[in-house]
């Protein structure tokens, strides 16, 4: 009996792992291309990581379906890339962010 839930664990984690493609990438401010540092990056199922240092990100996706992934940073407008299921294991999504152009009124 034993032997079964080994085999059968062994291929839920086989096809886990068969399904997963890394997304890599840098953000960087559109005008300046300087790297931001922070950014959040989240996935349509509430999945996510930041920037770091350098304004490089990597991401797991666990999925064989086309996915939107939102980059949001204060101060900058938040984008939306779709990114398309590939037979290949690393994507490269690089992504500049535009200054958000908001005016913030006169407190009295």
């Amino acid at each position: 009996m034993s032997k079964k839930i080994f085999f059968f664990l062994l291929n839920i984690f086989l096809f886990e792992v068969g399904y997963t493609q890394t997304i890599k990438g840098k953000i960087t401010d559109l005008h300046t291309d300087e790297a931001l540092i922070g950014v959040n990056i989240i996935l349509e199922n509430g999945e996510g990581t930041s920037s770091d240092l350098n304004g490089e990100y990597t991401l797991n996706l666990k999925t064989n379906n086309n996915q939107n992934i939102t980059f949001k940073y204060l101060g900058y407008e938040k984008a939306i890339k779709t990114v398309n299921a590939t037979k290949e294991k690393i994507q490269n999504i690089n992504v500049a962010l535009s200054p958000s152009s908001e005016q913030l009124s006169t407190v009295v």
